[in-house]
């Protein structure tokens, strides 16, 4: 397959393209964007890709050639683009050279579950809204070794833009399911024996290092500013605190994830 070259922006490949900007033309086209080489790179060892974007001065770089290549031996369309085009199928000021169009997986909630013989470990983020939050406790759990991220109905869409880029390339190595409902998540841990953790300043919270973590279980962390909702709180068999030694009243919704999920971790593997 050899590279072609789209000149126009009212391409019908670009038109299709901008549309993934938004949540319900992702959910229409079943795709959405991986920019940038480190995410194409991503996306090229463990998606399905639809076609790429790429402009010459990219090109240019050895790794980014190499990437190209793979592309074209797997006979996935490549198309030289304008700086202009790039920057109006990636919606950024400064767009970093190269775009894959990346076909979503279907993954079933027992995808979250992992394989045989591992402790179901997931992060569930209830009402997160902040693109960079919610791909950063992606990044998180997959460092800290969890079997999938489930996002609750009011979430942030994590295959919009910033979530994929802030995830690092997250996103295609660990199960990610969204728009589930507080009821389905409740019958999904009661059917498959799984604890529900959420973490939230409550009176009857305990502190995180004194919880016994290493159970199958799901981990909740909740909106940036209103916390875990009561339904959630309601569902939860256990409630967890981080305690401050400082004067800092909370964490980040993506630090709070961090301290807890590697936690767990350590109490899987002891």
């Amino acid at each position: 397959m050899e590279i072609r070259r789209i000149e126009s922006p009212t391409n019908q490949r670009v038109i299709q393209a901008t549309k993934l900007h938004k949540k319900k033309g992702r959910e229409e086209l079943g795709r959405f964007i991986a920019e940038g080489v480190r995410l194409a790179e991503m996306a090229e060892s463990y998606a399905e890709v639809d076609y790429v974007f790429v402009t010459e001065k990219c090109m240019a770089g050895e790794r980014a050639d190499t990437l190209v290549k793979r592309f074209l031996d797997k006979e996935v369309p490549v198309f030289v683009v304008s700086e202009n085009i790039l920057r109006k199928v990636t919606a950024t000021d400064t767009p970093q050279g190269i775009a894959a169009i990346v076909k979503m997986r279907d993954e079933a909630m027992m995808s979250v579950l992992g394989n045989d013989g591992n402790l179901a470990c997931i992060a569930v983020l209830d009402g997160v809204q902040d693109p960079g939050n919610a791909g950063t406790v992606i990044r998180n759990a997959d460092a800290a070794g969890c079997t999938g991220v489930i996002f609750l109905k009011g979430s942030v869409d994590p295959f919009g833009d910033k979530v994929v880029r802030s995830s690092m390339g997250s996103l295609f190595t660990i199960p990610v399911i969204n728009d589930v409902t507080v009821c389905e998540l409740r019958d999904f841990a009661s059917e498959y024996g799984i604890q529900i953790f959420a973490s939230a300043l409550d009176e009857n919270a305990e502190e995180y290092f004194s919880a016994n973590l290493a159970v199958p279980a799901l981990f909740v962390f909740g909106n940036e500013g209103s916390g875990i909702s009561s339904d959630v709180l309601e569902a939860s068999d256990h409630i967890l605190y981080i305690p401050m030694a400082g004067h800092a009243e909370s964490l980040n919704v993506s630090a709070a994830s961090a301290v807890i999920l590697f936690e767990a971790l350590k109490a899987r593997m002891k």
